[in-house]
This record gives C-alpha cells, structure tokens and sequence, in this order.
C-alpha cells in the first residue's frame, strides 16, 4: 500500500535573495518551508514538514577562475499512525470499528542533514579548455519517536510501552569529482575526469541484522532475506563524457 499516497492540502513557500558585496563576490541565501496535510487520512502518513535553509558564494578571482562556496541545512518531520492487529483477534477494525484502540501506534520522525562544500572552476584556455574541482560533505541524523496506548494483553496487541530509534540513517557522505573539458571548434566538447565517493552509514537496522535469522535456541525460524540493506563503501570512478551543443 502506498501510504503517502491520498488526499492533501500542500503549502509551500520559498525566499531567495542575492546581495553584491564586493564586484566580485555574489552572495546568495534561500529558505523553503514546506508542510503536506493529508486531511483524508486516518492512518498512514498524516502530516510531514519540511524547512531548507542554504547560502551560496562565488568569487570571481578573475576572468578565467572563479571560487564557490555553499552550505545547507535541512529538516524533515513526519507524523505516521498504523493500527497493530490479527483478524479475528484483538484490534481487528470489523470488530474495532472505531479510529481509537490500544493497538494504534503512532510514529513521530525526524531527519536533519548538513551539506557544505566548494570548488572551483578555471578556464585554462577560455572557450577552450576549462578545469573543475569541487568537494561536498554531507552528515545526516534521524530518528523515530515512537508512542501507543497501553493497554493489557486482552484489549491491546502492543501492550507495551514501545522503544525509540535514534539512529535512523544516520550517514556520512564524502564526494570529490575533478574534471577537464575540451571544446572543438563546432559544437562537440569531451571530458575527461575523476571522482571519489566515501559513504558511512549507521541504522538501527542494520544493528544484529542476520539474512538468515533463528530462534533464541538457534534454530532456523523459516526466512531467507535478501543482501538490500544499504551498506559502506568507498568508490573511485574514472570516467569520460561526449557532449554535443548545437
């Protein structure tokens, strides 16, 4: 089922300013809010916020090379209810015909995500030949706050106070990508370059994750999951591009 898929009301609102400090120096700062109501729904995804703040720089050392500089800052909220329960058993809706029961869990989460970086771009021979270098970083952290009626074993299916997750695709990204461009004379241009990519990622999923989990006598438990979590790892790419501009 696609949860996030129904009704809505979305509003949206952006600011972006640029100021000229200097004559070489362009300064930009944008902010975006955002919210999503699913006025419709029940259950599912209820409401998710979102707010973007990011300042871009450029300096123009010159002609032929200019610097850049950018950093942003964003956060995500989301508000999930779900019902836990067995047909013909406790929390079934044919019988629990109400929104509200013991077995309804809801799910409150948050991700924020630091981004900065900078290059630079130089024409070493203009309209000719042009060098770019750039590198980014990036940091996420989330986490899930997760809460439910507590009920008793003959009226809840959860009836426990359930645990938070506060390590939720936490993640560390580095990125690095030089390249050379060449021009022709007529339209055509091909690049020649490099880039480098470091990924480190911490989640409460992966913490004692067996593909073949067993019981707590070790014993087989029935289920074979496939290799799809996402995992470290560490990529040096060479690559080339042909592009052509009419």
């Amino acid at each position: 089922r696609k949860y996030d898929e129904a009704n809505r009301d979305r509003d949206r609102v952006q600011f972006l300013a640029s100021v000229y400090p200097v004559e070489p120096l362009t300064i930009t700062g944008s902010v975006i809010f955002g919210k999503d109501k699913f006025k419709d729904s029940a259950f599912g995804l209820i409401e998710d916020r979102h707010n973007i703040y990011s300042i871009d720089t450029d300096y123009a050392v010159s002609e032929r090379c200019d610097l850049f500089l950018f950093y942003s800052y964003e956060r995500y909220e989301s508000d999930q209810k779900a019902r836990q329960w067995r047909s013909g058993g406790i929390g079934d809706p044919n019988t629990e015909t109400t929104y509200d029961s013991n077995s309804n869990w809801d799910a409150d989460s948050e991700d924020r995500v630091d981004t900065v970086g900078s290059g630079l771009n130089f024409a070493i021979k203009p309209k000719k030949l042009d060098f770019n270098l750039s590198y980014s970083f990036s940091k996420s952290d989330g986490e899930i706050m997760l809460s439910s009626p507590l009920g008793t074993t003959s009226d809840d299916n959860n009836a426990w106070t359930p645990v938070n997750f506060t390590e939720v695709d936490d993640s560390k990204l580095h990125t690095f990508n030089a390249n050379v461009k060449y021009t022709f004379k007529k339209g055509p241009s091909i690049t020649l370059g490099y880039m480098w990519e470091k990924f480190d990622i911490s989640d409460f999923n992966l913490d004692g994750f067996e593909y073949i989990p067993t019981t707590t006598t070790d014993a087989y438990s029935g289920s074979l999951l496939m290799d799809t979590l996402l995992e470290d790892y560490n990529a040096h790419v060479i690559y080339t591009k042909f592009t052509y501009s009419f």
